[in-house]
């Protein structure tokens, strides 16, 4: 018999599988931490300055998925008054909640002042 034919691997045992996800309940997390980010988005629509502040807000609200909210990242920040403490701490709170809800995306959500 071949030695290696039924060599068992400590790495296969059971106490090294990995943890069984629960289908629903990952979409229960996911849900959570896409209410969290958009509850994020609506506090920084409260500093909101120019005409789009209104629509801006609208948007966000209405958003329904994560990649809405990447969407309208660009135009949240622009409106944001420059220079303001605040700005920048929504920023940080907006690139934090955005990465841990799509860590996939690819977009740079480090704020710059202009």
């Amino acid at each position: 018999m071949n030695p290696h034919q039924h060599a068992f691997h400590p790495a296969f045992a059971p106490e090294h599988s990995p943890p069984c996800i629960d289908p629903r309940q990952a979409r229960i997390d996911e849900r959570r931490a896409f209410v969290a980010t958009k509850l994020v988005f609506m506090d920084a629509c409260v500093d909101l300055l120019g005409s789009n502040a209104a629509l801006i807000t609208r948007q966000v609200r209405d958003a329904r998925l994560p990649g809405d909210l990447w969407a309208l990242l660009p135009s949240l920040l622009a409106a944001l008054p420059e220079g303001s403490g605040r700005t920048v701490a929504h920023a940080e709170a907006l690139a934090h909640h955005l990465e841990s809800i799509a860590p996939e995306h690819d977009i740079d959500t480090t704020f710059v002042p202009i």
